[in-house]
């Protein structure tokens, strides 16, 4: 899961990729087995498609378009169009990798370099479990959540900090999965971890794992409404559904294990 951030490197390619999208998935000759779903697999099926209409620009513009999206799912980062290359992929700086050229269109490998793009993003994120890649909002495909308020940015960054001192050293692979919040929620059970860096990691789970943003909806706690004074997590639009990861963990007591686990899968839907 990658963060959804405001577009900066604008350009007429970056306009016409999601048109450009819908071309491709218009091809009514598609073999059923090709889902057109971003993931690393989607890859696969559609490798041998590439060389079998190669000349044929639409769908050779329409597979750049999808290949640089599904990647950029991955590692993060944005479009770029240089001299040399009219539609480059430019991943998250921090994982220091090369730009991805797609004209000309690659033919094969698309998988391995998926699979190298996750493994620069785990080795990162070894060094830093609290981060995670960012990826500029393609226009028509993401929209960018609001920026946080000073308060919530600061409490966001506070305890990401916080997280990564109290786990580092500590057993567990602490990655954003479904698994980890089953440890943390065990944690949590036991007193062992501080509450805000519990209702931080809860949150992130949600975001990092379906999208969306954290909202504060500032103002001191109103009887009845839950929002009032808390941090929670919002999905995307037309995405709806929240989460008060602090209410959550005030709710451990009175509920079964595996309370995180659906919480995110619910979250999810």
């Amino acid at each position: 899961m990658v963060r959804i951030v405001p577009l900066e490197d604008d350009s007429d390619w970056v306009q016409a990729v999601h048109p450009r999208l819908g071309n491709l998935e218009d091809y009514q000759d598609l073999p059923e087995d090709v889902r057109l779903d971003f993931s690393p697999a989607s890859l696969d099926a559609l490798e041998p498609l590439l060389a079998a209409r190669d000349g044929d620009e639409t769908f050779a513009d329409g597979a750049r378009a999808y290949i640089g999206e599904t990647l950029m799912r991955i590692g993060g980062g944005r479009w770029v169009v240089t001299d040399d290359n009219p539609a480059a992929v430019r991943f998250d700086d921090a994982l220091g990798l090369p730009d991805l050229m797609l004209a000309p269109l690659p033919h094969a490998g698309l998988r391995a370099t998926a699979r190298r793009v996750a493994a620069a993003v785990a080795e990162r994120q070894r060094t830093d479990p609290g981060w995670t890649p960012a990826k500029q909002a393609t226009p028509g495909l993401e929209k960018a959540p609001e920026p946080a308020s000073p308060e919530l940015a600061g409490w966001l960054d506070a305890q990401s900090a916080a997280f990564a001192e109290w786990s580092r050293g500590r057993v567990g692979n602490w990655d954003f999965s479904a698994d980890s919040l089953d440890a943390l929620e065990a944690i949590a059970r036991a007193g062992e971890v501080p509450a805000a860096v519990a209702e931080w990691y809860l949150g992130e789970t949600l975001v990092r794992r379906g999208g969306g943003a954290w909202t504060f909806m500032a103002g001191p706690p109103v009887r009845g409404n839950i929002f009032r004074g808390n941090r929670y997590v919002r999905k995307a639009p037309p995405r709806t559904g929240t989460v008060v990861p602090v209410v959550r963990l005030a709710a451990l007591e009175r509920t079964e294990p595996g309370d995180f686990r659906r919480a995110l899968e619910r979250y999810c839907r």
